[in-house]
């Protein structure tokens, strides 16, 4: 088990006393308040040294020949010369020569060593900022560690080719209620994505971006307008129904209005009405500025505070106006693309002036949509 630093939190090798990333010593048996001594030596016990040959033995050991030899006379000498012609065995030894001794034996190759503690000489791992031994300091920086593998996307793991086979394999291997499931999951999936299609329709990238529209509220003003009013001899001297998209806050579309002594039902409210044509788009909002712009004027007038809104199909809204001279950004959903909308007064702000005359207008009425794609 790896003994685990007190200092820097760091495992080390078990029987390591110094640790190898901060250089702090491991073996306090207590490393209480008064520290303690080290549990073992910091360095290797001295060899015992081997006995000695006791003198008699080693004179003992000395070869027979030789004591034979100092002490046998030169007279004999001949003699033992013959004798030792005569054997063969002595003559096959004399003809090789004197005796070459032990077989020395050769050293074998010292493999070469890692890096050395220079205080200690012990062995120690590459890399490492302190000896485990006697803790000097080996060098600078962190120990260099091995990278963590690198954990695979899902993707990869599922177009891996070395475990393809073993995958097959295994969904082989599962109960049929298994492999159906997936089968299942696979088609109702394929059902979705086809359904999905069938509510888009055939312009996928127009879907898209309608959604992108409404998510982020975009809208820009209908272009290709036309306008008229009806009937034209509800207008109001020369306060035609152009005045409503020229673009000039000095002009305005001016009718007759007379208020009615209960609410007026959508649609069949007193005085003119305008009918803008535009190219077929699904109208998304209403620009209005409501009488007339100029200060002199716009007191004696009527000020409009509710309009009335037809589609092509008969249905009516009402749309709900403030009688700031400002423009006023109305919201309105004609839920479906429409190339007309007729549109009147359907009540109006009268001061307490005598002399506010009876007629009402808009000094401009235009369509917002989405951007065309």
């Amino acid at each position: 088990m790896n003994d685990v630093c007190t200092g820097c939190g760091e495992p080390n090798p078990p029987g390591t006393q110094f640790c190898l990333f901060c250089g702090i010593y491991l073996g306090w048996d207590d490393p209480g308040e008064g520290g303690g001594e080290p549990t073992g030596p910091l360095l290797d016990p001295p060899t015992a040294p081997l006995p000695e040959s006791p003198p008699d033995q080693a004179v003992a050991a000395a070869p027979a020949t030789g004591a034979a030899t100092s002490t046998t006379p030169t007279s004999e000498a001949p003699s033992s010369a013959a004798s030792v012609a005569t054997t063969p065995a002595t003559a096959t030894a004399a003809l090789a020569g004197p005796d070459p001794g032990p077989p020395v034996a050769t050293a074998a190759p010292v493999p070469p060593r890692g890096p050395v503690c220079p205080s200690c000489g012990r062995d120690v791992v590459a890399g490492r900022r302190f000896c485990g031994h006697c803790g000097q300091v080996l060098g600078h920086g962190a120990p260099v560690r091995a990278p963590a593998p690198r954990r695979r996307r899902w993707w990869q793991r599922l177009l891996r080719s070395d475990t393809r086979v073993a995958r097959r394999a295994y969904r082989r291997s599962l109960p049929p209620l298994y492999r159906w499931r997936r089968v299942g999951i696979v088609v109702l999936l394929v059902g979705l994505v086809g359904g999905a299609f069938a509510v888009i329709g055939r312009d996928p990238i127009g879907w898209g971006t309608d959604r992108w529209y409404d998510l982020t509220d975009k809208l820009e003003a209908v272009t290709d307008v036309t306008v008229r009013a009806e009937p034209e001899d509800a207008v109001v001297g020369d306060h035609g129904a152009t005045g409503l998209i020229d673009h000039n806050p000095e002009t305005a579309w001016v009718t007759e209005w007379e208020p009615p002594e209960e609410p007026a039902r959508c649609g069949a409210a007193p005085g003119g009405r305008v009918v803008l044509s535009f190219p077929e788009t699904r109208v998304r909002g209403l620009r209005v500025i409501t009488g007339v712009t100029d200060p002199s004027t716009r007191p004696l007038q009527q000020i409009p505070t509710q309009l009335h809104v037809m589609l092509p199909d008969g249905t009516c809204r009402t749309v709900d106006l403030d009688r700031s001279p400002e423009v006023q950004d109305v919201a309105f959903d004609s839920q479906v693309p429409v190339s007309r909308l007729t549109i009147s007064i359907g009540a109006t702000f009268r001061s307490d002036d005598d002399r506010v005359e009876d007629v009402a207008g808009l000094s401009e009425l235009g369509l917002v949509a989405r951007p065309a794609h």
